[in-house]
């Protein structure tokens, strides 16, 4: 019997830019961590980006939960923000599959210092949740702030799916 789910394709997409040094990152590698956690089970693959300057793929969607924790507690800081190649690499890897359903989950300040920012990101990630322009999202991206400014929650909030970004106070 197939679960009704449907398999599922995550990227986590984490911000490790300079501007996430020491509380913020600790708190994205702690979410990161209990999402993992939480989202166990049969019929998911989740993989890692980690984005400063660049992205990189951090840790690929078929390892094992328990290698993908052991990544996210490696995470270092340093560098300038780039959302948009975080994003792309995110969506890459989230339709990397045939899974019914593909999720970035995108932990961030909000900062992009390199690439696309403000409405041109915007308009980017709008094109990454819906990209055959049907109107229907293939793709949810959910967005988690962390130290946000006005300007950050700001830009989560629209790069994230209707109802899918959340201020982490802790």
């Amino acid at each position: 019997a197939v679960s009704s789910v449907g398999p599922r394709t995550i990227s986590l997409v984490l911000d490790v830019s300079g501007s996430m040094s020491g509380d913020p990152l600790e708190q994205t590698k702690q979410a990161a961590s209990s999402f993992v956690d939480r989202t166990m089970e049969e019929n998911t693959r989740i993989g890692m980006v980690a984005f400063s300057d660049k992205a990189t793929v951090a840790a690929d969607a078929d390892q094992s939960f328990q290698q993908l924790k052991i990544s996210i507690n490696e995470l270092k800081d340093g560098g300038g923000t780039n959302l948009e190649d975080g994003l792309a690499e995110g969506a890459r890897m989230a339709n990397s599959d045939n899974a019914s359903r593909h999720i970035i989950v995108l932990m961030s300040d909000g900062d992009p210092t390199n690439g696309k920012t403000g409405d041109e990101l915007i308009a980017y990630a709008r094109t990454l949740r819906d990209a055959n322009g049907d109107g229907k999202e293939e793709t949810k991206i959910y967005a988690l702030g962390f130290n946000e400014s006005p300007y950050g929650q700001h830009l989560l909030a629209n790069i994230a799916s209707a109802g899918c970004h959340y201020e982490v106070q802790e």
